[in-house]
């Protein structure tokens, strides 16, 4: 899938599905999630999710089918294992998981399912996917919601028209659907989300179009020195069988019928080549993109290797209209040829005056003057050559422009961070969390003075708030509980807590404010965290508390629910109607804190997670002393000071999560081995196409020297007959492969740096890791090998030549 409109109502969705960018649509609703000690490691998330939405997370059942029925189920077998039961069709499977949105005592729900379904694990799944009916999910939703919690939420997992400028495409879709993006406070507002795959082919009309044009023409070229081969194998071939045109003429045969002959020739040999080519084709795709994906984090399970008919029609009627373009010239050369022409065909006697030389002729000048009798066929060679350099040289340029210090700037803040696996697969860590012990293992195992812990505030962290605020947050939870204000008419509304040690906080990217005020524990300071886009703009609140606005921060020990209608505590009669439900929180406590800063928080170092309300960082020190017990350490993040250091924390990191499977990290290591084989896609995918095209280039030379010798070769009997030694024949050949292999070799040096500044803007404006990048190191290799081709080539042509004697090649002249 693209992207998700995340939590949309039944008119929002009906309204956004029939939307032009949407191509196809699928729904999820998320009822809940297990993260007990059987999936300590990788949580399992109980949800309906239709055909498509199933689809698109690579669930390929194995045996049974999809729940139909209400208490039907389907999930993967390592779940099964997991839960202690065998995938066994109709199997009475107990499932107790925690509302969404809820980790507490009273959120666990249990029930009874049938297994009608189950599939192969696949180990990058981000959890393992226990997958109920529809009926069930709408009828959980409204049970919970009358317990007192939030009903569940729909998310909308859309394929759009293109995956190019997703992001923009989603939010035109929300906009043309009568909704609005980014405006918490409405009610109509829509929150998206796009798959981060596609979040780099975001680009603007203008963007688009600068990038289309240079690929299209970079595609061209690749087709153009195809076409180039076909063109010379037909040259070649009339060129050959000239004379049995013309005596075709001398019976009669018209120009129109000796192009029919050519045309038809060509199109039998597409009847017997193009399906040999379509299936060598296929079955090297199927070889190559495995491999190639194989190289990536993709999963197997998400491979599909294309059979479509339209694939191979496309590609067979492509192929048909090369061949017959390729023909259309040699064919008409054939047909305006006449009989006594034909007899005396010689490639390149075009009718023009040579200078009379009285000196003699010398084997160099008489190779320059060959390759300038046709100059067409000589441009036609040196462009052929050319190009097939130009590309190789490209796609080498292009490829070694992927910064990987870029990708890890970007990416990795730190050069490690460590903590429990459900951390790390989003699930937040609650009392999963990674021990003090652990943390002084990893410090005394490697050299990581340079670093700091992170902590997250565990039970019911709450932020006071004026009731505008309130209102604005809580328009954005369609069908939430009302929670009853405090006295003095504030409100507390959700918030997440991230405290962070001092080496931490000089990570954090501040967009208005000091946040070196949080490292000071004696002054109570908090950094409201503000949401940095895809585009580096800042997203803010207008609600957001000032710079130097003093807040309270409370933490409730509980949460009651009252009947409006009476101030009462609800009964199982108020559940009924939720709209009389209201909140309250018991137990509260307190304490106030000063706004230092808006900051945004590295990814790599963030929980990972965040409430719709407004979100903190704070100094460790403070939280403790506040909130006592709840603070739990989330991970240990550090800088080591040198490659070597670097190395060793790997080693030993890689080492301690083997012996604990609990304990995972990232690491730039491991960010850049990803990123090396993200790397090798490109390269082995460039490297086949060079092979293709350098190939396509060597046999057009070959092509060209070859049929330059047959259509010659009655003349070079003539000068052997009046004295031209064969050494000197072979020398005048060789000479002229050099010109050509020379010749194109500095034609490619001279477009290459024409076309490196072209490459480095368009790779820049797709890959935001890419630095420009100067290399011609591939045409300075390739210079010396043709030049060797430039000799090879002539005298092999030569000896095939020289089978015939001198007396049989002037007699054909008659």
């Amino acid at each position: 899938m693209h992207g998700t409109f995340k939590d949309v109502t039944a008119t929002q969705e009906e309204k956004l599905i029939k939307h032009k960018n949407v191509k196809a649509y699928g729904e999820r609703m998320v009822l809940g999630m297990i993260a007990d000690d059987s999936f300590r490691n990788q949580s399992a998330e109980i949800s309906f999710m239709d055909d498509n939405t199933a689809k698109w997370s690579f669930i390929e059942l194995e045996e049974g089918h999809m729940p139909t029925k209400k208490n039907e189920v389907v999930m993967d077998q390592e779940a099964l294992r997991l839960l202690g039961y065998k995938p066994v069709i109709g199997e009475n499977i107990e499932l107790t998981f925690d509302i969404i949105g809820n980790t507490d005592e009273d959120s666990k729900y249990t029930d009874t399912f049938t297994l009608v379904g189950f599939w192969d694990f696949d180990t990058l799944s981000p959890a393992h996917y226990i997958n109920v009916s529809k009926e069930y999910a709408v009828e959980f939703s409204q049970i919970i919601e009358k317990m007192g919690f939030k009903p569940i939420s729909t998310d909308l997992d859309v394929m759009l028209s293109s995956s190019v400028n997703a992001w923009n495409k989603m939010i035109k879709a929300v906009e043309d659907s009568g909704f609005t993006y980014g405006e918490e406070s409405s009610e109509d507002s829509i929150r998206i989300g796009v798959n981060p795959g596609y979040t780099g082919v975001s680009m603007d009309g203008d963007e688009i179009l600068e990038t289309a044009i240079p690929l299209g023409a970079f595609l061209l070229l690749v087709i153009f020195t195809g076409y180039l081969i076909i063109y010379n194998v037909f040259q070649i071939s009339v060129a050959n069988d000239i004379r049995f045109y013309g005596l075709l003429k001398t019976i009669g045969t018209t120009q129109k019928q000796v192009k029919r002959i050519i045309r038809l020739q060509a199109l039998a040999l597409c009847i017997v080549g193009i399906p040999i080519g379509l299936l060598l084709g296929f079955l090297l795709g199927s070889v190559l993109v495995p491999t190639v994906m194989g190289t990536t984090t993709i999963s197997e399970n998400s491979l599909s290797i294309s059979s479509s008919p339209i694939i191979f029609i496309v590609a067979a009627l492509f192929e048909i209209i090369t061949v017959l373009m390729s023909v259309s010239k040699p064919g008409s050369m054939a047909g305006k040829v006449s009989p006594i022409e034909a007899l005396r065909f010689n490639d390149g006697m075009d009718g023009r005056k040579f200078k009379k030389n009285t000196r003699g002729a010398r084997v160099a000048q008489m190779a320059f003057a060959n390759t300038e009798r046709n100059r067409k066929k000589t441009i036609l060679v040196f462009t052929s050559l050319a190009l097939s350099l130009v590309i190789l040289n490209i796609v080498n340029m292009f490829v070694g422009g992927f910064d990987s210090e870029k990708w890890l700037e970007k990416s990795m803040s730190i050069d490690f961070v460590v903590g429990k696996y459900p951390y790390f697969k989003f699930q937040g860590v609650g009392q999963n969390s990674i021990s003090e012990d652990e943390i002084y293992l990893i410090k005394e195992n490697t050299d990581s003075d340079k670093g700091g812990i992170a902590y997250e505030v565990n039970g019911i962290p709450l932020m006071k708030v004026s009731e505008e605020s309130y209102r604005t947050y809580q328009d954005t939870q369609a069908g939430a509980i009302s929670y009853v204000g405090s006295e003095d008419g504030m409100f507390y509304m959700d918030c997440f807590m991230e405290g962070m040690d001092d080496y931490l906080i000089d990570k954090l990217d501040v967009y208005e404010g000091d946040a070196s005020l949080l490292k000071d524990p004696s002054n109570r300071y908090i950094a409201l965290i503000a949401y940095k886009g895809e585009n580096g703009e800042y997203s803010l609140d207008e609600n957001l508390p000032k710079i130097g606005d003093k807040i309270s921060i409370a933490e409730a020990a509980s949460v009651e629910y009252l009947d409006t209608r009476t101030g009462e505590m609800a009964s199982d009669s108020t559940y009924e109607h939720p709209e009389f439900l209201a909140g309250t929180y018991s137990g509260l406590t307190e304490y106030e804190y000063t706004v230092c800063a808006y900051v945004n928080v590295p990814y790599d170092i963030s929980l990972r997670k965040a409430s719709l309300g407004y979100n903190v960082i704070a100094n460790t020190d403070n939280l403790k002393k506040d909130f006592g017990e709840n603070v739990v350490p989330v991970f240990y993040a550090f800088d080591t000071e040198s490659h070597d250091a670097e190395e060793k924390a790997e080693s030993y990191l890689h080492r301690f999560s083997e012996e604990d499977s609990s304990i995972t990290y990232e690491s730039k290591a491991v960010k850049r081995a990803e990123f090396e084989d993200f790397k090798k896609m490109f390269t082995l995918l460039g490297g086949v196409l060079c092979l293709i095209i350098g190939f396509v280039g060597v046999l057009n030379f070959f092509n060209t020297v070859m049929a330059g010798i047959i259509a010659r070769k009655n003349e070079i009997a003539v000068l052997q007959a009046i004295g031209m030694t064969g050494k000197q024949v072979k020398e005048m050949l060789i000479i002229e492969g050099m010109i050509y292999t020379v010749g194109s070799g500095l034609l490619a040096l001279i477009l290459s740096l024409i076309f490196i500044p072209v490459v480095n803007g368009i790779a820049n404006s797709i890959f935001w890791f890419y630095s420009n990048h100067f290399s011609i190191t591939p045409v300075l290799i390739f210079i010396p090998i043709m030049t060797l081709l430039g000799i090879l080539v002539p005298l092999i042509s030569y000896k095939g030549l020289s089978k015939e004697s001198v007396v049989e090649r002037i007699r054909e002249i008659g």
